[in-house]
C-alpha cells in the first residue's frame, strides 16, 4: 500500500468530522425542546411509560418513573402535542411559546 493513503485517510476524516460538527452546530439554535410532566388529572400523581410525541413529525419520548420526558423538534412553533396511555384517555394540545414547561394531566377511561 503506498504510504500516502494513511495519510489521505486521516485527512478526510478530519474533513468529515469537521463538516458534521458545522452543520450540527447550526441545526442545534433551530430546536424545540418540549419538556414537562404528565400526571394522573385525579390526583397530580406522575404517570410512567405515557407516549408523547409531536403529532406532525417523528419527535416523541416516553415518561420516565417520575413523569417527565424530553422531546426535541425541528419543526417551528406552535407544535401539536399528543401524549398517551394504556387506562387514560388520549389528550392533543398546541404548545406555542419555547421553554416552557408543560404540565399535562390525563384522564382515566
Amino acid at each position: 500500500m503506498p504510504s500516502f493513503v494513511p495519510m489521505l485517510f486521516y485527512q478526510l476524516s478530519i474533513v468529515l468530522v469537521s463538516w458534521l460538527s458545522f452543520f450540527h452546530s447550526k441545526a442545534d439554535p433551530a430546536a424545540v425542546v418540549l419538556q414537562g410532566k404528565v400526571v394522573d388529572a385525579r390526583n397530580d400523581k406522575p404517570i410512567a411509560k405515557v407516549h408523547v410525541y409531536v403529532v406532525r413529525g417523528e419527535e416523541e419520548a416516553l415518561t420516565d418513573n417520575n413523569g417527565r420526558f424530553r422531546v426535541q423538534s425541528w419543526q417551528s412553533l406552535p407544535l401539536k402535542v399528543s401524549a398517551t396511555a394504556q387506562g387514560f384517555q388520549t389528550i392533543s394540545l398546541a404548545v406555542k411559546e419555547p421553554g416552557k414547561e408543560l404540565v399535562i394531566r390525563l384522564n382515566r377511561e
